[in-house]
């Protein structure tokens, strides 16, 4: 029986892809705004049928998040994006003077290489193509492990539906055979000119590429004294409890002036909201962080009530 090496095979698959996305973007290059904008609005018509599906295995694939909240998300995102895109001019002319001479103009990159969260796995794959799209490059995305058959799924129905309406094949692909290796090789690949990414950045540094990053990060929330103090916490809690805490922009630190720090507290604990006591304290830190100050996996995208009884408490 012959076996083949994998890291082979990932950096041959990687190559074609590569080539292939160049390829689609010399045809792509031609293509007017208008009428990729044609194309996302028909993609985001068809995929929106899909949504459910695509939430369906993402928290199934991952145990992150809640299905409910992602398709309320995912819904709310995209019919906004609808709206506001049309607006935008990526590509030809940007800016004239009161000529009528052109002073800016759009072009796009070639090939861009985006790296998905694993968190919010839809969302993040979604907007990465349709960007891609909106700007007129070819985009290569690579799954995380954590959402590798998720992350596929969703990248090749989007290229089902955007080569349907005219998009050339090989503008729109997924790296299916990952290893070190192969996203080496795409990343610093000679064509390959941007590389996009929502998470783990993995074998991109120094590789002389343009990147655009975006991570987690602790978020404060101050509550002023002539806030209403009711509305300012129900929106902290909507918001932090909004798909388990999964957005990067949830709310980490809650900050309140002294002269209505107790009424604050009455207010969340009215709302449903527990406030540890010492020893929970110390239980659920132990859960969250057990080495290396660094955060349990197995925590990530959990509610409140999982989370209490993993660290044994009610």
């Amino acid at each position: 029986m012959s076996r083949a090496d994998k890291d082979l095979l990932s950096i041959q698959e990687a190559r074609i892809l590569v080539e292939n996305a160049r390829n689609a973007q010399f045809l792509v290059k031609d293509y007017k705004q208008s009428y990729l904008d044609k194309i996302i609005n028909q993609l985001i018509d068809d995929i929106t049928i899909e949504l459910a599906h695509f939430v369906d295995m993402e928290v199934n694939e991952t145990k992150r998040g809640c299905k409910k909240d992602k398709e309320w998300l995912l819904n709310t995102f995209l019919s906004q994006l609808k709206k506001e895109l049309p607006d935008q001019q990526c590509i030809g002319e940007l800016l004239k003077d009161s000529a009528g001479n052109i002073l800016k103009v759009g072009v796009p990159l070639g090939v861009v290489v985006a790296f998905p969260s694993e968190n919010n796995v839809v969302l993040n794959t979604l907007y990465s193509l349709i960007i891609g799209i909106k700007s007129g490059n070819s985009t290569i995305i690579i799954p995380d492990n954590q959402a590798y058959r998720t992350t596929i799924h969703i990248v090749n129905g989007v290229k089902d539906i955007c080569e349907k309406y005219g998009l050339p094949v090989g503008c729109i692909t997924c790296l299916e055979t990952t290893s070190e290796s192969g996203i080496l090789e795409i990343v610093t690949h000679k064509n390959t000119s941007m590389i996009i990414s929502a998470g783990k950045i993995t074998n991109t540094t120094n590789t002389q590429k343009p990147m655009i990053y975006g991570g987690t990060g602790g978020t404060p929330v101050f509550i002023e004294h002539t806030a209403n103090i009711s509305n300012a916490v129900q929106s902290v809690i909507d918001s932090r409890s909004l798909d388990n805490g999964m957005l990067p922009g949830s709310e980490q630190y809650l900050i309140v002036e002294q002269s209505i720090a107790s009424e604050v507290k009455k207010q969340f604990q009215k709302k449903g909201a527990h406030f540890l006591s010492e020893e929970e304290e110390h239980q659920l830190l132990n859960l969250l962080q057990p080495k290396n100050n660094g955060i349990n996996p197995i925590c990530v995208g959990k509610n409140a009530r999982e989370l209490a009884k993993m660290a044994h408490f009610s």
